[in-house]
């Protein structure tokens, strides 16, 4: 069901199309728990992981301003996957992007290569606290846990 006056939308990316639904699903709500949970309930059903996008109309209806909020992936029996790395990753690149800096620049300041720097941005890597440590330090932050 479709409503032009929803808040939140949200896009299922699966993996392989589905037979009968295809690649992308899509619904509006004002709830964005219920559009989680429909994205949870689509990827079961369809037995396949899918990416999820959750965007939010920033605009007055009956205006459209469509804003991404969150993204993440479920794996095909419906829990998140990567999701701390993937936000990890993008801060880590948001960080080095506002330095200045180049991932060949952060890899040589760590010690590492910059194929794998791409890979931790990019969310495909697991990072441990030490290597954390150490693209922190270059980066001039530090790692904390925070409330």
């Amino acid at each position: 069901m479709r409503s032009p006056k929803a808040k939140f939308r949200i896009e299922i990316n699966f993996a392989k199309p589905l037979v009968g639904i295809g690649s992308v699903m899509s619904y509006t709500d004002d709830n964005i728990d219920t559009l989680r949970s429909r994205a949870v309930d689509a990827v079961k059903m369809g037995r396949c992981a899918a990416n999820i996008v959750i965007m939010e109309n920033k605009a007055t209806f009956p205006s459209f301003d469509w804003q991404r909020i969150d993204a993440y992936t479920l794996g095909k029996d419906g829990n998140v996957v990567n999701m701390y790395r993937q936000r990890l990753g993008k801060r880590i690149a948001q960080l080095r992007n506002e330095a200045g800096m180049s991932q060949t620049r952060l890899a040589e300041l760590t010690g590492m290569e910059q194929p794998h720097i791409a890979r931790i941005e990019a969310g495909r890597y697991s990072v441990g606290i030490d290597i954390l440590g150490k693209i922190a330090t270059a980066l001039g932050k530090r790692v904390d846990i925070v409330d």
